[in-house]
């Protein structure tokens, strides 16, 4: 029964780019559909413990390239096409601070209104404490230049395009107040759940 409960929970992997994400209805503004392009599926196609399964590559000022993306439903993360209450989980990857901060709130009321009560939300998010640390060691660094690019791209991101930057910041304190109000409570905070080569943390609150 346990095996069967997990099986048919509806999970979803929202923002997902260029990881197709095993187990999870995965979701963005871009790409192709899955259903028409099974090869792309099987090349993005892994699992949570290996979210990251190509070795990630430090690019820096115009030599960054990205994935081709296949996604399962092609949509705005911030008006999703599912019914109130109908979702067990929502996963985020180094998203939200791709949102707009005036954006905040939208996005969280409309992935609280698709999560079941008791449902999770886990938020994965770059450290922007760490992020500013390295900033600053990156100022007194013999190879300055290219070790402050790699801080400038954590902090501000790509800029390929209106999706491919950062707009705010985030701590796991901070990021847990902001989502108290909306109806959220937090679980845990861990930083290896999603293995990055930077500095980040992932947050998990469920629906109250």
């Amino acid at each position: 029964m346990a095996l069967m409960e997990k099986v048919n929970k509806k999970r979803l992997h929202l923002g997902c780019g260029p990881v197709y994400l095993e187990g999870y209805i995965n979701i963005d503004a871009k790409g192709e559909l899955a259903s028409k392009n099974l090869e792309l599926v099987e090349e993005n196609k892994t699992i949570l413990d290996k979210y990251y399964k190509n070795p990630y590559v430090k690019r820096i000022l115009g030599h960054n390239k990205r994935g081709r993306i296949v996604v399962d439903i092609k949509a705005d993360i911030l008006k999703l096409p599912f019914k109130e209450n109908s979702i067990d989980e929502i996963l985020t990857v180094n998203v939200i601070d791709h949102l707009r901060l005036q954006d905040f709130p939208i996005a969280i009321k409309e992935w609280h209104r698709v999560l079941k009560p008791g449902g999770s939300l886990i938020i994965d998010v770059g450290d922007c404490v760490a992020n500013a640390e390295m900033m600053v060691e990156a100022s007194k660094a013999h190879d300055e230049n290219e070790s402050l690019e790699w801080a400038l791209r954590l902090m501000y991101c790509h800029g390929r395009d209106k999706y491919d930057c950062h707009h705010w910041g985030y701590t796991p304190s901070y990021l847990g107040d902001l989502l108290a109000p909306y109806g959220f409570r937090s679980k845990w905070v861990r930083r290896n759940y999603i293995k990055h080569v930077y500095p980040a943390f992932q947050l998990c609150v469920d629906k109250r």
